[in-house]
């Protein structure tokens, strides 16, 4: 059995399975959890049993950082927080020297603003080419789109299908995620995004007969010399389809279909401190380095379930402790954001036949809970 620990940290986030999953990994070995929860009204995360105490505060910065102090005047010593989004995430950053002295916060060698920087996309890429990750042919555009993105000019730099993505993980939405066949639909597309974004990315989209997209989270410790990667997500249903998150998935011990030592290598590269997700996509043999979220992934939760807790991973290296955590995941299972993978059958893109199956094969649900299951019940009588 795991022991228990009686320590309390601070987790930030939103009304998602990603906050719940650091809130259930933290509880089941005892942290106190002081969640400051960025939703107004009701809350279905807020019905979990593992909270000490919870704070709703609209999700700006100074509304976060004067919470995060009010919970600090209450302890002695320094509070780690854990953020469970992009956008909470910057505002750590950008405020990591004024907030270090009360809290352990993610952080690339203690330089402020450094974490941000990495959000864009295109310095995010730069980093993982030098430390040879395969990058997708890539092109910023600046919006609203110039006469020099003709026909002619994006034909000599990108291929088709082009994918178009916001630039700056912290400020995009998924559902801003287009695939352009044409010209004439990269054009509408780039007029479109116009309306609120300056700059996107734009870049050959990788796809295959064999394409299969890939999520590692793991953590690094705050030298940066010991690197936990228990295992390779590999995603067999998004939702929505092409442009969601991992509705069911597969954990692996080991994959075929990526070098995690380039993995670890980039994370040593840039020096980081904290808890990373980091997607690929997989297609003709090779692995394409898509992005890095500087939090927790979405089915973290799963990687607690297979047996390695990378949020207490990382709280006990923190707290100077030796952790005697398992770090590899012991056997392969199956993960299903259940909630979210029901609707590709509502939908009928996956017969239900199938998704009982599926279902009866999960090892790790990332909103049903039997230790925990209020969370539940209020997500499904909303």
């Amino acid at each position: 059995m795991a022991d228990i620990v009686e320590k309390d940290v601070i987790v930030v986030g939103g009304e998602h399975y990603n906050t719940l999953g650091l809130i259930r990994s933290l509880g089941e070995r005892g942290i106190g959890i002081n969640l400051i929860l960025t939703v107004n009204g009701k809350s279905h995360i807020a019905k979990s049993k593992y909270l000490k105490n919870i704070w709703q505060t609209s999700i700006d910065e100074k509304s976060i950082l004067d919470t995060m102090n009010l919970i600090a005047e209450k302890y002695k010593g320094k509070l780690t927080v854990f953020p469970a989004s992009d956008q909470v995430m910057q505002i750590l950053d950008e405020n990591y020297n004024f907030l270090s002295g009360k809290f352990i916060i993610p952080n690339i060698r203690q330089l402020e603003g450094q974490i941000t920087q990495l959000m864009n996309k295109e310095n995010m890429n730069s980093v993982a080419n030098k430390t040879g990750l395969n990058i997708p042919q890539s092109l910023m555009i600046n919006l609203p789109a110039k006469m020099q993105y003709t026909e002619d000019y994006i034909s000599s730099k990108l291929s088709y299908p082009i994918i178009l993505k916001p630039l700056d993980s912290n400020s995009g939405k998924k559902e801003d995620i287009v695939v352009c066949n044409a010209y004439n639909q990269f054009k509408s597309s780039i007029d479109e995004l116009s309306d609120r974004y300056n700059k996107v990315l734009a870049q050959e989209y990788i796809h295959g007969p064999d394409q299969l997209m890939i999520e590692i989270i793991g953590c690094s410790s705050k030298d940066g010399t010991s690197i936990v990667i228990p295992g390779v997500i590999e995603k067999i249903r998004e939702y929505p389809i092409n442009a969601g998150s991992t509705s069911y998935a597969k954990i692996v011990r080991e994959s075929k279909f990526i070098d995690v030592n380039l993995v670890e290598s980039f994370i040593r590269k840039i020096g980081y401190n904290g808890i990373f997700d980091v997607e690929f996509k997989y297609a003709n043999g090779k692995a394409y380095f898509i992005e890095i979220n500087f939090r927790n992934g979405a089915p973290g939760y799963a990687v607690t379930k297979a047996g390695v807790n990378i949020p207490f991973i990382w709280l006990t290296d923190n707290d100077n402790k030796d952790y005697s955590e398992p770090t590899k995941i012991l056997k392969d299972i199956y993960l299903m954001s259940e909630l979210r993978d029901v609707r590709h059958v509502i939908n009928k893109e996956v017969k239900l036949s199938r998704w009982i199956r599926d279902i009866f094969k999960t090892d790790a649900f990332l909103y049903f809970n039997k230790k925990d299951i209020k969370p539940f019940i209020s997500k499904v009588l909303r």
